[in-house]
């Protein structure tokens, strides 16, 4: 008769690290057994992944060199609840998220300085005065002389001139 088992089962952390160090393996190696990273393992000896799935429970178990229901938790059926911050899905969104709450605090940083700076605007900034020649027929293009005098020194200027008629 085929028994249904769990997909997730209990870890017992300090047995964990007991019998890894009675062995003298390293992390690396029960890590690379599994199929695992080393964070992995340290987290399932520090009680922060207190559950996993069945399938990695008994690849460790054989890292171990030890019986499955040594590595796993005894006293009750119920796992203890995982920490907030050890969650996978939490893990790659935290840092997504403060890199974001940085962006907003730089735009609105930014946006703040453009909006309270006391610099004049550009057409407050230069005296401008057109100069006609003495000759001109009406109806013709003539040329027209634009002299720009400023209080401080500008390195450059784009003027904009319009065809529109008066």
């Amino acid at each position: 008769m085929r028994q249904n088992h769990s997909p997730t089962v209990c870890l017992d952390s300090e047995a964990i690290r007991r019998i890894r160090e009675e062995k003298k393996l390293t992390q690396l190696y029960v890590a690379k057994v599994v199929g695992v990273t080393t964070d992995t393992v340290s987290r399932w000896e520090n009680n922060r992944y207190p559950s996993i799935k069945r399938e990695n429970a008994l690849k460790l178990a054989e890292a171990l060199e030890v019986e499955l229901e040594q590595v796993l938790e005894r006293e009750s059926g119920e796992c203890p609840p995982q920490h907030p911050l050890a969650s996978p899905a939490r893990s790659r969104k935290f840092p997504r998220l403060i890199g974001l709450l940085i962006l907003v605090l730089v735009l609105v940083a930014g946006g703040l300085f453009f909006v309270t700076s006391e610099e004049k605007p550009l057409f407050d900034m230069f005296d401008a005065g057109r100069i006609l020649p003495n000759y001109a027929a009406p109806g013709t293009v003539i040329p027209v002389r634009i002299q720009l005098a400023a209080e401080t020194p500008v390195k450059g200027c784009l003027l904009y001139t319009s065809d529109a008629a008066d």
